[in-house]
């Protein structure tokens, strides 16, 4: 994350204005520039804005801890582990709100909307994605991924099928990179082709299947995660299987 974008995000975190974390330090224009990443701030500068935002120097590593503990969720959650997706929380709770670093605490509110529709709170869900409108445009691609993907879930959830499904082709666009977790791309296609099963669209509803399928673990890695299965039962039948 860009160093305006984490500043960005630590200010809104704290629920203060552009006025209230310039006031004494820099201008309100001068710190506009900063967000937006348009100029490099003094290494003072830096320093005094760091501590009105409560920010730890150092949170830029290529690998912190705490999105270890993130990832460690996000896969609980996706497995529908709830045993250890509750036990999790917590911890990955704490992790992020020590680290200082605003971008752990915005994967942590990501992560809170597949949390709250594992157990069934949609309302918490909707809540938790509520909370994360305001910051898109200042997300990295794998942010806006999680983003799009659980929003889709979402709107499944709501029986919004069109909704989700335009929510998951925007997540299919950013599905690329290093950053994906293994078994990304058959758990979306999944998530796609039930969507699709939903609207009574059975190509679609197959070739997503397909794919799904056609992935490491496939629709053998849906089974297991005991995922509602639709495609999973219809997926013979479409193809012709006896």
């Amino acid at each position: 994350m860009k160093l305006g974008d984490r500043l960005k995000f630590a200010r809104l975190m704290k629920g203060l204005t552009q006025e209230e974390t310039a006031e004494g330090i820099i201008s309100v224009s001068y710190l506009s520039k900063i967000e937006n990443n348009q100029v490099i701030p003094s290494q003072e500068v830096l320093e005094w804005l760091f501590r009105r935002l409560d920010i730890r120097p150092g949170g830029n590593e290529t690998m912190p801890s705490w999105f270890e503990w993130v990832m460690s969720w996000y896969k609980a959650m996706t497995n529908r582990d709830v045993p250890a997706a509750r036990e999790l929380y917590e911890t990955v709770k704490e992790r992020c709100e020590q680290s200082g670093d605003a971008e752990a605490m915005i994967y942590f509110q990501l992560m809170r909307i597949r949390y709250w529709l594992l157990l069934g709170d949609k309302k918490g869900a909707e809540t938790a994605a509520q909370s994360v409108r305001d910051w898109y445009g200042a997300f990295s691609d794998d942010m806006r991924y999680y983003y799009w993907k659980f929003f889709g879930l979402l709107y499944y959830c709501q029986e919004k099928y069109d909704d989700a499904l335009h929510c998951y082709q925007k997540a299919e666009q950013l599905l690329k990179g290093e950053w994906k977790t293994s078994g990304e791309e058959a758990d979306l296609a999944y998530l796609s082709a039930l969507a699709f099963s939903r609207l009574w669209k059975w190509f679609q509803c197959l070739q997503y299947a397909e794919r799904a399928d056609a992935q490491p673990g496939g629709i053998r890695l849906a089974a297991e995660r005991r995922m509602p299965c639709v495609v999973g039962d219809l997926l013979p039948a479409l193809r012709g299987d006896r």
